[in-house]
């Protein structure tokens, strides 16, 4: 049992080492002036990057009861319609082809295409995703996967990757060209 009185998140906080300084902007303070800039509102929140792709969205004071917490303009949202209206998501809407998750799909579409462009208005978004995404289980090693032996999730980790797999087949096989943006090792 633990008596030091310290919670979770202060745990937590205290565990992670300090990043170093640099001149160059902080990519968390670009991506906060986007989002005000832009007319987002958070008054009561506040996002804390603790290095080593480890993010987190905390509370800066008690929250009350149905409290909006936060708003964000349409104008600052990537959406569904946005990936439909690319070259990709255009081909899908005019193929026949059934997609397992296709909402992701058409999100995914269009981050990819958008991120090429060093213009593009999402920029301080882009620039603050993960480089990696080894805390997502799809990604894991044989090792971490070995963890779970016995458990329901390494099956539905298996059939996760299956349809992904399916998905990106089926979408090339009417938009050849997709391996030019993408390919199932992540570049």
């Amino acid at each position: 049992m633990d008596l030091s009185g310290d919670s979770d998140r202060d745990k937590f906080t205290k565990s992670i080492k300090p990043k170093a300084k640099s001149d160059a902007p902080d990519k968390y303070d670009v991506f906060l002036k986007w989002l005000v800039d832009n007319g987002t509102k958070f008054p009561k929140l506040e996002l804390v990057d603790y290095g080593d792709e480890v993010r987190g969205c905390h509370a800066k004071n008690n929250v009350n009861a149905e409290e909006i917490l936060v708003e964000v303009p349409l104008s600052c949202l990537i959406t569904v319609e946005m990936g439909k209206e690319t070259p990709i998501g255009k081909a899908i809407m005019a193929s026949n082809i059934e997609l397992d998750a296709p909402k992701h799909i058409f999100l995914m579409v269009y981050m990819l295409i958008d991120m090429k462009n060093s213009n593009s208005f999402f920029k301080p978004y882009y620039d603050i995703l993960p480089t990696n995404l080894s805390n997502m289980p799809i990604f894991w090693t044989d090792e971490e996967l070995a963890l779970l032996e016995g458990s329901y999730m390494l099956q539905q980790i298996e059939e996760r990757k299956k349809a992904i797999e399916n998905d990106y087949k089926l979408i090339k096989s009417i938009y050849p060209n997709l391996v030019d943006l993408c390919d199932l090792r992540g570049t």
